[in-house]
């Protein structure tokens, strides 16, 4: 079980985080931005960074993309400001279960900081996930064992007429006429008629039974197919290459494996953390059962 790295709540732990990052801003000389005023308290755009940074990296640019919903979140963390202040007018910080809540938000904020570091430190050695990358690459081959596959565009006609325009296409085409070109122009599949009708490397069974049989059935790059009928209208193929099965090449996979060796760093280091501070631990067991409550029925 690694270290519990739940993302606080604001209620938990928005003062604690604000305090700490702009005391930082503070100590750097950096000129405070005030983004919204109240007479019981003002936000400034370091206390919005302070929010952001308890997000997992990942959502992290959804919270800011656009003005509206920045603003939005910023009115939310003001009112909770105010709310908390008003809360401390009427002593509620006196409360001997908001101050265990207090502590452990404080708790919480600072051993997430230094978790953070110890991520930081246990992924610092890039030629070491470098070497762990290739090392997986190369003991796990069938991991990244690929089936033979082909590359085609196609163009994709529809209506009562679709298996005449099919005739004129392919007369076209025989013709000289460049396949992308008549793609963008003539195909109704709105998802690859921008691209000139490509479709990208696929396998065996990821297309429909008649245009996967067609498209393997393609020897040679530049190979037109007739008119191929699926539940979608009438498609004319041309091959673009083949790529005989093998292994995925390391470079298309490099970086998907440095971040494995870099998680599983990570979580090692975590978990060693813990198990240094849990050698220490005396508990007594015999005070936890009164603890157990019992959901209604």
């Amino acid at each position: 079980m690694l270290v519990d790295v739940t993302p606080l709540r604001p209620s938990r732990a928005l003062r604690a985080a604000a305090l700490v990052l702009t005391l930082g801003c503070a100590a750097a000389g950096a000129p405070a931005q005030v983004l919204l005023q109240h007479p019981q308290a003002r936000l400034e755009a370091a206390d919005l960074q302070a929010d952001w940074a308890r997000l997992p990296p990942a959502q992290q640019p959804l919270a800011r993309q656009s003005v509206p919903a920045i603003r939005q979140q910023a009115d939310a963390l003001l009112v909770r400001r105010v709310l908390a202040a008003q809360a401390a007018a009427d002593g509620l910080e006196r409360d001997p279960l908001v101050q265990r809540q207090l502590q452990l938000a404080r708790e919480r904020v600072l051993s997430d900081a230094l978790l953070a570091r110890v991520d930081a430190q246990a992924v610092a050695d890039e030629q070491a996930l470098q070497a762990y990358a290739r090392q997986r690459y190369q003991a796990q081959p069938e991991r990244f064992a690929l089936p033979e596959q082909v590359r085609v565009r196609h163009i994709l006609l529809r209506g009562d007429d679709a298996d005449a325009q099919a005739q004129a296409v392919l007369e076209a085409l025989r013709g000289g006429a460049r396949f992308e070109d008549v793609a963008r122009e003539r195909s109704q599949d709105p998802g690859s008629a921008a691209t000139g009708g490509d479709l990208g490397f696929f396998g065996k069974g990821r297309m429909v039974p008649p245009f996967e049989e067609a498209a393997f059935a393609l020897k040679a790059p530049g190979d037109l197919s007739g008119p191929v009928r699926t539940q979608f209208g009438v498609h004319i193929l041309q091959l673009v290459e083949r790529r005989p099965a093998g292994q995925q090449p390391f470079a298309e996979v490099r970086a998907a494996l440095v971040e494995e060796a870099a998680q599983a760093l990570r979580n090692q280091a975590r978990v060693e953390l813990r198990d240094r501070i849990l050698r220490d631990v005396t508990a007594d067991e015999a005070a936890f059962a009164p603890l157990v409550q019992q959901p209604a029925q």
